[in-house]
């Protein structure tokens, strides 16, 4: 399968993709996937941060009666940076499978760290191809969490149920953690800002 057609696969078949990868072996076909991908998202990141970027930044800084002054982009953050960045992602994300293994065999996954690579990579797809866009990596990212519990079925073997909870109920954690720590540091300002300007 070529790359255009299986990315159409992982996205838009997702169940019928993860039952055709239980043949798949090994690491190689899943990090090859990975690898491509993630170079995509990070050059087509580097031409958002030349074109459309700047264009959003400036309209977002004149609704606040700002002016907005480009940055002007250096060989290192043009290509530099971005090289270290790719080859580090590429390191962490073993590491980071590692986990993710030890987390499905927690909840009965049956399957070696190979397979969870390749649920790595494939749920990365969304964020991989559309992430670099403004506003919708978000919810490319919402999208591979699905895909995530998809895959932990499939190529694992757990269930719906467990599956949802295992990704959903940290995830929720998180986000009212995060929401928490907003309104505790939105409140310490005000009370500064509240207080008088002699205190």
């Amino acid at each position: 399968m070529d790359l255009i057609n299986k990315i159409k696969s992982v996205l838009l078949q997702p169940s019928k993709f993860f039952e055709d990868t239980k043949k798949e072996k090994g690491l190689k076909i899943a990090l090859d996937y990975y690898a491509t991908l993630l170079a995509f998202s990070i050059v087509m990141g580097i031409i958002m941060d030349y074109t459309l970027n700047p264009a959003i930044s400036a309209w977002l800084y004149s609704l606040v009666g700002l002016t907005y002054t480009p940055q002007i982009l250096s060989f290192w953050d043009v290509f530099l940076f971005p090289l270290i960045g790719y080859f580090m992602v590429l390191v962490i994300s073993f590491a980071w499978v590692g986990l993710l293994q030890a987390w499905i065999l927690l909840f009965g996954g049956k399957e070696d760290f190979s397979k969870t690579y390749q649920l790595n990579a494939y749920s990365s797809t969304p964020s991989l191809v559309l992430g670099w866009i403004p506003f919708v990596g978000f919810f490319a990212s919402l999208y591979g969490i699905f895909l995530l519990i998809v895959g932990t079925q499939k190529l694992h073997g757990v269930e719906k149920n467990k599956s949802i909870l295992m990704y959903v109920v940290p995830l929720a954690l998180v986000a009212l953690l995060f929401i928490g720590l907003i309104i505790i540091f939105l409140a310490a300002i005000y009370s500064i800002g509240a207080l008088p300007s002699g205190a």
